[in-house]
């Protein structure tokens, strides 16, 4: 009884796999049998279709009566179907000169019966075995007569024919491999073959083997060889017991229309968006380049372009190709399309331009491809990777990949590459030189100054690509004036970040007003201007590539609003790079482990891209273990820590609540720097840039002494008076109103914090 239920869950287990592929799939009802093809509207004129498909089965079918030299039910049936006669008149030929018992009830079964070839078929049986065997023979001679007399189809090739011979071209199939793929297409495809081929004959089973060679009539030697290559091609499904074709192929042959570009899978490179010079890297890494793909070898040869998308890796690959003497192509890959179809591109484009002097071949997006540890929990596809080593170590191969990940790439495959480049993201003394070469490019370097040039790579994070394509646009939109170039050009930055950020990305922070940040009129403990010089000499050092024995992570503490982060991102502008800002809702995480694993992937982040990383209150971050009260507070501050020891860039972190820091957090630190609110000197510089602006009244000598004694402020303090008035919250123009605000602003810092009473 439970194996009885057992198999019963199982059954409806299937039934429900196969009720979702029907959805998936609507040529496959939940019974399991394929739905006809038509070859109506699939494959363009319907007759030569049809009557290459019937000349084909013909030939099938002619070679099986002659091996097998007798007829059953199936084998009429597929017979009416084949030769589309009239079941009445095979009858009547069969019969001629023979004296069959019977004869006139055969007859009037086939008035009856003659729409149904089942009923027509057995009643022809039945009659032909009330006669002798000499009269049976001479019924197959004769049935084999009428195949071999069949009308001949016209001469014009089939859209079918034209789409296998187009398969034939771009896969480089051998009779045998091109016998084999029509014949899985027809069984397929038309239910009647597949009745007679596949259910009774078994021809696509291993028992049914030796049928399968006399129908494809190819010596056995040649069917192993086909049926080895097409399934590395991936073209059938080679399972133990049964060979099938894959869908893919299957649609390449059923494709209506294809252009000439999909007729192939592949296309020439494109003409380079950006000049080879462009994109930053190094001119012997670049010849190198050009030396390894130069030429067809013997040896296979493969570079791997990997880096995060947007970081200029295809752009590049386009520029290197057509430096080449040799032709180069890029394989085209639909967004959807499964890794079966990717490997068939990619072998169908080698196959067609490697020969003679060969070819180079692009393959973007390569991740599908490479990616053969975790391609079943990622794509629920199962990968090849034999395939994938036997193409690494074909002969006279030269293939540029192109992928963002790297992870999930196993390292047998990553040692079969000849050369390995990274892609960075640009940054942001990277972009500020990309911009004097493209602005150069495009005839426009006159348009822009070296300041706005540096606002323009710190407003728009874009890559090389992207930059390109909008400066453009730029060029033929606006004509030859500068004012209309700039608007046009910040039109279609704007569009492209937009479009970015719908799309998931997100940009770096940025402060409001960072252009015009100065360090004038902070109250610290350092110089700046020493703070600077420190900052740079570690820069060199890390631009160098110099080993170091640890990152150079400064503190910057101080009560609220004192310009810590300003600062910091002030910093990291004048190193001309960008800035990783990350908080405690950034990095933390409900999901044991989680938080952790956020905290190395932003400090990874951040030296990947060759950024400051920014930890803003860090304070909640890095609080001393020994208040916490569960274990993961503790691993969290322990991965923190070990981030730190093993991060080779500048880590700048804030905190207003130094005395809660981890003991061990602090020592790490390099340098710490103690912001303090603002002195009666720096409460004037504040004032003259964020409020003097805004009003043309002047603080008179009565004010200057009133401001100059107010006490624990900080630049926020002024921004905050400022942003109240622009937004009309605040009293007008006036100095005095705004020293009262000023002074609100003080008083409240003191009731929220007041000093300790003096006594016991």
């Amino acid at each position: 009884m439970l194996h009885f239920v057992f198999a019963f869950r199982i059954m409806e287990r299937w039934r429900a796999i196969l009720a979702a592929d029907a959805e998936r799939r609507p040529d496959m009802p939940i019974d399991g049998k394929r739905k006809r093809l038509s070859p109506d509207g699939a494959l363009g004129d319907s007759q030569a279709d049809d009557a290459f498909i019937r000349d084909t089965c013909r030939r099938y079918l002619e070679r099986h009566l002659a091996r097998r030299r007798s007829v059953d039910r199936e084998t009429l049936q597929f017979f009416f179907w084949v030769t589309r006669r009239d079941p009445r008149d095979v009858a009547d030929i069969l019969f001629e000169g023979i004296d069959a018992p019977r004869l006139g009830e055969l007859r009037e079964t086939l008035d009856e019966d003659a729409d149904d070839p089942a009923i027509v078929a057995e009643a022809i049986l039945e009659a032909l075995k009330k006669t002798g065997a000499l009269a049976r023979a001479r019924a197959l001679r004769r049935l084999l007569g009428l195949l071999k007399d069949a009308p001949s189809r016209p001469d014009a090739k089939s859209a079918l024919e034209a789409h296998l011979d187009r398969l034939k071209r771009r896969f480089g199939l051998n009779p045998a491999e091109l016998r084999l793929i029509t014949f899985l297409f027809i069984v397929e495809s038309f239910g009647e073959a597949e009745d007679f081929l596949i259910d009774h004959l078994k021809c696509n089973r291993f028992r049914g083997r030796s049928e399968l060679l006399s129908l494809l009539h190819i010596p056995p030697s040649e069917l192993a060889s086909a049926l080895d290559r097409l399934n590395r091609l991936d073209v059938i499904d080679l399972s133990l017991d049964q060979v099938d074709l894959c869908d893919w192929f299957r649609n390449l042959l059923v494709l209506a229309s294809p252009t000439p570009d999909e007729q192939r899978g592949f296309r020439e490179i494109p003409a380079a968006e950006v000049p080879l010079a462009s994109h930053g890297v190094g001119q012997e890494t670049v010849r190198h380049l050009l030396r390894l793909l130069g030429k067809k070898r013997r040896q296979a040869v493969h570079v791997l372009l990997y880096g995060p998308p947007g970081s200029g890796k295809t752009s590049f690959a386009r520029a290197l190709l057509k430096e080449l003497n040799d032709p180069a192509y890029e394989v085209l890959f639909r967004e959807e399309a499964t890794s079966r179809e990717r490997r068939g591109a990619l072998t169908s484009c080698l196959n067609m331009t490697n020969g003679g002097r060969g070819s180079v071949v692009l393959v973007d997006e390569a991740d599908s491809l490479l990616n053969t540890e975790s391609a079943w929990t990622l794509r629920g596809e199962t990968q090849d990777k034999g395939w994938l080593n036997h193409l690494l170590e074909e002969p006279g191969t030269r293939v540029l990949w192109v992928t963002n990940h790297i992870d999930a790439i196993e390292e047998s495959v990553l040692r079969r590459f000849a050369f390995s480049l990274e892609f960075r993201p640009l940054s942001r003394g990277g972009r500020i030189g990309m911009w004097h070469r493209l602005l150069r490019e495009n005839r426009a370097a006159s348009f822009f100054s070296a300041p706005e040039i540096d606002a323009l790579s710190a407003a728009y994070p874009l890559s090389t690509g992207e930059i390109a394509a909008a400066l453009q646009a730029a060029r033929l939109s606006a004509g030859g004036s500068a004012a209309a170039f700039k608007k046009c050009l910040r039109l279609s930055l704007d569009a492209c970040v937009r479009l970015k950020t719908n799309r998931g990305w997100r940009a770096p922070e940025r402060t409001p007003g960072e252009e015009e940040y100065t360090t004038e009129g902070l109250n610290l403990d350092v110089e700046v201007e020493l703070l600077r010089d420190r900052l740079r000499r570690f820069d060199e050092i890390l631009r160098r590539g110099t080993a170091h024995p640890r990152s150079l992570n400064l503190l910057f503490t101080g009560p609220p609003g004192t310009g810590k982060t300003a600062l910091a991102r002030h910093l990291a502008a004048g190193l001309e790079r960008d800035i990783h800002c990350r908080r405690y809702s950034d990095l933390q995480s409900k999901w044991v482990g989680e938080g952790e694993r956020n905290v190395r992937d932003a400090f990874e982040e951040a030296q990947r891209a060759g950024a400051v990383l920014l930890v803003d209150e860090v304070d909640s971050m890095l609080t001393d273990r020994d208040l916490a009260r569960h274990t993961w507070e503790i691993t969290f501050v322990n991965e923190f820590l070990a981030q730190m020891d093993t991060f080779r860039g500048i880590l700048i972190c804030t905190t207003n609540r130094m005395k809660e820091l981890d003991a061990a957090a602090i020592r790490r630190f390099t340098l710490t720097v103690r912001f303090d609110y603002l002195t009666a000197e720096g409460n004037l510089i504040f004032y003259r840039k964020l409020l003097a602006p805004l009003t043309r009244k002047p603080l008179d000598p009565a004010g200057v002494a009133a401001l100059r004694r107010i006490g624990r402020l900080t630049p926020a303090d002024f921004a905050r008076v400022r942003d109240r008035y622009a937004l009309g919250a605040a009293s007008g123009p006036d100095p005095a109103a705004w020293i009262r605000e000023l002074e609100a602003e003080s008083r409240l810092k003191k009731e929220k914090s007041p000093k300790p009473a003096i006594g016991f």
